[in-house]
């Protein structure tokens, strides 16, 4: 599926001296989207997946680089293969020894403690490879601050076209480095991922999935006058229920239906809504705890109330702009009333606050959202739970049956 996201990605990986920062919601394919760009463009890169607790060394050990030196040399290898369901090309680099010692470990641990942020980037400049950080959310303080500080450096002395940091993160990475260090402003380029758009573009995502792997659905069948509209519909309302936008929970899904009718090669409408309609009553479950906080929340203030309809009208997993939110209730409310109520969502960390100015907002759990939205507009079909109704027993946002959240 083309995504205008991957243009922009394209673009920014054609200019000089540019970091890049692509933030959202988990599940939203960022990871994906830059490994595709990469393998477009085969562009040479490392990936780098940040771990909980993992300092600036254990980030240098996993770059397996050695400087050049008489007793060693740097080799490179390509490995192709599949990452989360996508061809790619990466570079690996490791010590290898001349001499063949056992003192390779210590060789490393030598070549390791020896690594600055101008040594990185220099190997980074001379090999023309760019470094793929992923799960960026989970860098300390240390971390972030020598990354900060190649972001900078890869823009001023070791330029290379393919040089630079692309930083895949969800939460407010983009914010966390700009606060961090504030030269990083013209340095590092955020793009932020939403979830697909709306019911019918994922229900495209899910028949084309099908479509490669050659099984047919009723989408077919209806075309070809072998299913009805409405079980068309039926199948398309249960996939809206079941699946939330997100890259990963639709492939997720796609692949439990294709499984069932695999033997047959032919996915039926008994396929499909036996394997949606258990997703809701489990998500349902799954937030439990959240949702009285949230409704809390949301019963509090009454504006709080009217943005989070607005965020369901415009689409609750895309982007939003502070401004936009701001301008809608402008003949409504009093700015500080809409900003705090947007404080609130953030506070409940019902949504992520991020941008050069904290002007970007996205939902910080898009499935959390989507099953909100889902059981409020079906409160009797999935038992919505007491912890959702205020304390006359009204659904705190009782949302339309629009099938547009």
């Amino acid at each position: 599926m083309d995504r205008t996201e991957e243009k922009i990605l394209e673009q920014l990986t054609d200019q000089l001296g540019v970091n890049i920062c692509i933030d959202g919601p988990t599940g939203t394919g960022k990871s994906s989207l830059a490994l595709t760009v990469l393998k477009r463009k085969k562009i040479n890169f490392l990936l780098i997946q940040i771990t909980t607790n993992m300092t600036w060394k254990d980030f240098c050990l996993n770059l397996l680089r050695a400087k050049k030196n008489e007793n060693s040399t740097l080799k490179t290898s390509i490995d192709a293969g599949l990452d989360k369901g996508l061809p790619v090309f990466k570079v690996h680099f490791g010590i290898t020894s001349n001499d063949n010692s056992l003192e390779n470990l210590e060789l490393e641990e030598k070549t390791v403690a020896s690594f600055t942020d101008h040594k990185i980037c220099e190997i980074m400049k001379e090999e023309n490879i760019t470094l793929l950080i992923d799960d960026f959310e989970r860098a300390s303080d240390e971390i972030l601050t020598n990354i900060g500080e190649m972001c900078k450096l890869l823009t001023e002395s070791y330029v290379n076209k393919n040089a630079r940091l692309i930083i895949v993160g969800t939460d407010d990475i983009f914010r966390r480095l700009i606060n961090f260090n504030k030269s990083l402003e013209n340095r590092l380029k955020e793009i932020s991922l939403g979830t697909i758009a709306n019911r019918q573009q994922s229900w495209r995502f899910l028949t084309q999935g099908f479509d490669k792997l050659n099984i047919s659905h009723i989408e077919k069948e209806f075309k070809k006058g072998y299913a009805t509209k409405e079980d068309l519909g039926i199948c398309k309302q249960y996939c809206y229920e079941a699946a939330n936008g997100l890259l990963k929970s639709l492939n997720e899904l796609g692949l439990e239906i294709a499984l069932k009718g695999e033997n047959r090669t032919r996915i039926s409408k008994a396929d499909i809504v036996n394997t949606c309609k258990k997703y809701p009553p489990n998500n349902v479950k799954r937030f439990v705890n959240i949702f009285p906080k949230l409704a809390a929340v949301i019963n509090n203030n009454d504006i709080v109330k009217e943005v989070l309809l607005y965020l369901y009208q415009e689409g609750i997993g895309q982007i939003h702009n502070w401004d936009s939110i701001s301008n809608h209730f402008y003949n409504v409310y009093e700015f500080e009333q809409v900003e705090n109520a947007i404080c609130e969502l953030v506070d409940a960390d019902f949504l992520t606050r991020t941008g050069y100015n904290g002007e970007v907002l996205f939902v910080t759990n898009p499935t959390l959202a989507h099953t909100l939205a889902v059981v409020m507009t079906y409160p009797d079909k999935y038992r919505a739970p007491n912890s959702l109704k205020n304390n006359e027993g009204q659904l705190v946002i009782p949302f339309k049956n629009k099938n547009n959240h």
